[in-house]
């Protein structure tokens, strides 16, 4: 029976062996391939790169095809370590149709002496031609297949400018990393793509542009370039990869790119010296500790798209004292914004439904917190060891974590709504000398609950705020004029109605306590908030246009000219008349113009193409004179040969009777026609 087992196992691994010591799916002609769907990736013989010393020697061309079992596949692209220590390759030949070098492709190929690298190919991997000798007899700055790669890496004298030259396509995985001499590089509008590490650890580098043409910046990319003091990431670029500015400690200013949707994991990290960041409302999500450690950050402004503050996202941003979550985000990630210390005040919105676990531990400055109705549970830790003097917890919180308030020694009120007393633990709060503010109907039962009950104070007064609602709903201002603004919070016995005021965008202008001050040309928001509800006001801070004439009188057919002037000049003006047919206004060479039509009165308003100016406004009278009959702005014959035709009877249209009135007898004679002659006369003297 054994005999018979042992035969049957050596008969299975005759076929499970060549199966498992096989990474590959098929051999054509001594080549190696995987297939994903109708394309093929070359690669090694056997389980692993090293699995045979020399698979592949000589000169080895790659065909842009490959038919195998009746089918014909593409051959796309060189597989990771595909030729590893193939020390018997002299000559490699790529086709067109190959579009990327896997990492290490070629590494240790040390007979490898030529390589034809088609411009088919848009991406080269890391360490793709290591300790080759092809590589090592290019030049500093070689380009290949449109991608540029450094050779001596870290040896680079210090001081080095680098100038790309045009047609180069992309910068190659670790191209320049460690190279600690260059200071500057000019990157071509031809290059699309900043690969993996590309620029890792060249702390000299203080002077880079990424032009419109960058679509991709690789994950570490600007890893540790201390000696970065600003960016601008285009708006070619959609999305921020994992680490890019990690540790530019150097790092002041950084403008985002209006099509960046996504900013990815430590992306900022350790930025020590940038001051404040604006997130793109296009920014859907920012990445786990997106801003680690910038303790320099003292403004963040994130925009309405982001659904989550990730773990760790601000956390040890010291410098931090206010921000504003947009009521798009849905949940606060674990230790968000642990150990902003300096943080006084923050709002929730009703959109939060999850507050993670030590979202906001060690936030010693923050003396008041309102969790919104919309929050069901609040972590471990989530407030632990902050500066809370007060907190008020939403209706629908059915959960407070372990040592959630634990630490919050200065606590003196405690409002919550819920009905049914939360599920708590002994030390949710350290201190139970604060007083317990909860719903009228419900002081019994936290009277008895679990842990509530260990409140020496315990008031039935709370009373749950349901609307806000700002005492205007937009304001144009003219720069440096102030508002006073106004929110009302109902019902009017509400317990606790704190009421915080933000600006969307300070730069515009500011708030404090509802106090409004306009600082530069542009639209924002006020927003006043309490207890996760919100009320906007529009602000719109305009340039005050104005007019050379507020009045004027303007004949029909003529036309007067107005001159707007405005202390910053808008992007063009613009013009409309309240009555068009008394008279018409049109911008023409920076000026407006007036043409009289018909008599009467119109007010012509005069704006800017980007609506950021007050318009100014001028009334104007057209009017027609003495002898003018047909009211067309002019004395002529015609005029003349109008009255007569009246006189004998006939039907005259237009005829202005108040205007052949000319010796002013209050009747229309043969008088009037002397005068009227007269008149002309006179005026062609």
């Amino acid at each position: 029976m054994k005999q018979i087992i042992k035969s049957s196992i050596f008969f299975l691994l005759a076929f499970i062996l060549p199966a498992i010591a096989n990474a590959h799916d098929f051999e054509v002609d001594g080549i190696f391939y995987n297939i994903n769907g109708n394309k093929a990736t070359v690669t090694y013989k056997g389980s692993y790169s090293y699995s045979y010393s020399n698979e592949y020697s000589g000169s080895v061309t790659i065909p842009s095809t490959v038919t195998y079992g009746g089918t014909t596949y593409s051959v796309t692209s060189i597989g990771s370590s595909a030729f590893y220590r193939c020390s018997g390759l002299t000559n490699f030949t790529i086709p067109n149709s190959v579009t990327s070098i896997g990492n290490y492709a070629f590494d240790g190929c040390s007979g490898l002496t030529n390589v034809t690298i088609p411009n088919s190919v848009t991406s080269i991997g890391e360490g793709a031609f290591y300790d080759t000798p092809w590589y090592s007899n290019q030049p500093e700055g070689v380009v290949y297949a449109g991608l540029v790669a450094y050779k001596y890496k870290g040896t680079m004298p210090e001081g080095t400018s680098i100038t790309l030259k045009e047609g180069t396509t992309g910068i190659a995985t670790a191209a320049f990393a460690n190279c600690t001499g260059l200071t500057s590089i000019n990157i071509p509008n031809s290059v699309i793509s900043i690969g993996y590490s590309a620029f890792d650890g060249c702390s000299g580098l203080t002077n880079v542009t990424i032009p419109n043409s960058v679509t991709s910046i690789g994950d570490n990319a600007f890893f540790g370039c201390k000696g970065l003091t600003n960016i601008d990431i285009p708006n070619s670029v959609t999305s921020i990869g994992d680490d890019v500015f990690y540790g530019c400690t150097g790092l002041t200013s950084v403008n985002i790119g209006n099509s960046v949707t996504s900013i990815g994991y430590s992306a900022f990290a350790d930025c020590t010296g940038l001051t404040s960041i604006n997130i793109p409302n296009s920014v859907t999500s920012i990445g786990e500790h997106a801003f680690y450690i910038c303790s320099g950050l003292t403004s963040v402004t994130i925009g309405n798209s982001v659904t989550s503050i990730d773990v760790g996202t601000f956390s040890g941003c010291s410098g931090l004292t206010s921000i504003n979550i947009p009521d798009c985000v849905t949940s606060i990630g674990d230790v968000a914004f642990a150990d902003c210390y300096r943080l006084t005040s923050i709002t929730i919105p009703n959109s939060v439904t999850s507050i993670g676990k030590g979202a906001f531990s060690g936030c010693s400055g923050l003396t008041n917190i309102n969790i919104p109705n919309s929050v069901t549970s609040i972590s471990d830790g989530s407030f632990y060891g902050c500066g809370l003097t007060s907190v008020t917890i939403g209706n629908a919180v059915t959960s407070i974590g372990y040592s959630a308030f634990y630490g919050c020694n200065n606590m003196t009120n405690v409002y919550c709504y819920a009905a049914n007393p939360p599920t708590c633990f002994e030390n949710t709060f350290e201190t139970y000398s604060a007083t317990l503010h909860v719903p009228a109907s419900s002081l019994a039962a936290y009277f008895t609950a679990p842990y509530w009950c260990n409140f020496e104070s315990i008031i039935g007064d709370a009373v749950v705020p349901t609307t806000i609602n700002i005492s205007k709903d937009s304001v144009d201002l003219q720069l440096t004029e102030q508002i006073k603004l106004t929110a009302t919070v109902t019902p009017a016995n509400a317990s606790n109605k704190v009421i915080s005021w933000h600006s969307t965008n300070s730069d515009i202008a500011t708030v404090e306590n509802g106090n409004v001050t306009a600082i530069g040309i542009g639209k924002c928001d006020i927003i006043a908030t309490c207890f996760g509800m919100s009320d906007t006001c529009h602000i719109t801070v305009a340039n005050p246009i104005k007019l050379d004439q507020q009045e004027a009188k303007l004949l029909p057919n003529h036309i007067l000219t107005l001159t707007p002037t405005a202390p910053a000049e808008p992007e063009g003006y613009t013009a409309s008349s309240s009555d068009p047919t008394v008279a018409a206004a049109r911008v023409m060479n920076g000026k407006v113009q007036v043409v009289g039509i018909k008599e009467g009165t119109t007010t012509i308003t005069v704006g800017s193409n980007d609506g950021l100016a007050i318009p100014a406004t001028c009334l104007v009278t057209v009017y027609t004179e003495l002898g003018d009959l047909n009211s067309d702005g002019f004395v002529t014959i015609s005029d003349v040969t109008a009255l007569i035709d009246y006189l004998l009877g006939g039907e005259v249209n237009p005829f202005n009777s108040g205007n052949a009135d000319v010796n002013g007898d209050q009747a229309l004679t043969i008088t009037d026609m002397t005068a009227l002659i007269d008149l002309l006369l006179s005026g062609n003297d």
